[in-house]
Parts: structure tokens; C-alpha cells; sequence
């Protein structure tokens, strides 16, 4: 704080050992996006309150956000997903929303109508992002949606 208290006093833009002497990064781990609400509060001050005319993001660089990758699940554990559930429709909702590689409220929208055996396809009626109307149906997942339905439906339908 007391290099940032001489760059206030002085007017002028930090220099590198004024920035060295301060302890940065702190002794405490702070995340990217904490040390970015610092150093936008930073930018702000100098650049609209102070009006200063520095290069603001050359002298307060924002941080590095670190990129995590996902965790993809192997094959067994791809296998045992939908059998995780106990009712049989969820265990057909997860079956279908993971083979078709559909949304949870795509998955549970679609009626029997919605489902094309012809052409492999179910129509997806509330779908978001870039994907069109229809999404695969795989033989398989076709064979389970008919075994839910013959299970579930009753005899007037």
C-alpha cells in the first residue's frame, strides 16, 4: 500500500521498482479474479477519476485466468451411468440425453411423436445453442425408448 500511496502523491505514472518494492504478488494466494477486481478498481481510479493519460493496461496488466480441462469419463464409467438410475423412465431420459447428446430439458420434452425410426432422428421441439431440429437416434437407444414404452403406456394408447 505504501507504493501505491507514492504513486498517488507523486502524479505519475508506477514504475517498475516502485511496483517491486510492493509485496506482489501478496503472501496470500489471491485468485485471477480477486487480483482482477483490484485491478480494474486501479484502472479505474487512475483512468477516469485521476484522468490520467497512461497506457493503463500496459502499466496494471489484467490476470491470466488458468484454463482447467474437463474431466472425460472412460467407457465403464460411461456404462454405468444411466444404470446409476433406479426408475426405468430416468434411467431412459439419461440413456437418451447422453446418446443424443441432448440438454436435460430437451430430453424430457420429446413425446412419442417426436421420435422418427425411419430416418434414426428425434425432433428436438426446445432446443437451444447451434444444433438443428433433430438429433440421432441410434439403433440402440431406439430399442430402449421402444422397451420404455411398451412398459409404460397404457392399453387405450
Amino acid at each position: 500500500m505504501s507504493a501505491i500511496s507514492a504513486i498517488l502523491r507523486s502524479g505519475s505514472a508506477p514504475s517498475r521498482s516502485a511496483t517491486n518494492r510492493c509485496s506482489w504478488p501478496p503472501k496470500k494466494q489471491l485468485s485471477p479474479s480477486s487480483i482482477g477486481v483490484a485491478v480494474s478498481a486501479l484502472r479505474f481510479l487512475y483512468g477516469v477519476t485521476l484522468r490520467k493519460d497512461w497506457d493503463i493496461p500496459e502499466v496494471l496488466p489484467a490476470p491470466k485466468r488458468p484454463r482447467k480441462l474437463h474431466v472425460v469419463p472412460g467407457p465403464p464409467e460411461v456404462g454405468q451411468f444411466p444404470d446409476s438410475a433406479r426408475c426405468t423412465r430416468h434411467r431412459t431420459i439419461l440413456a437418451a440425453f447422453y446418446a443424443a447428446g441432448l440438454r436435460i430439458s430437451e430430453a424430457i420434452s420429446p413425446c412419442p411423436a417426436d421420435m422418427d425410426s425411419r430416418r434414426m432422428a428425434i425432433r428436438v421441439v426446445q432446443g437451444n445453442g447451434r444444433k438443428g431440429p433433430y438429433a440421432v437416434l441410434s439403433p440402440r437407444m431406439l430399442e430402449i425408448l421402444r422397451d420404455y414404452w411398451r412398459r409404460v403406456r397404457t392399453p387405450a394408447e
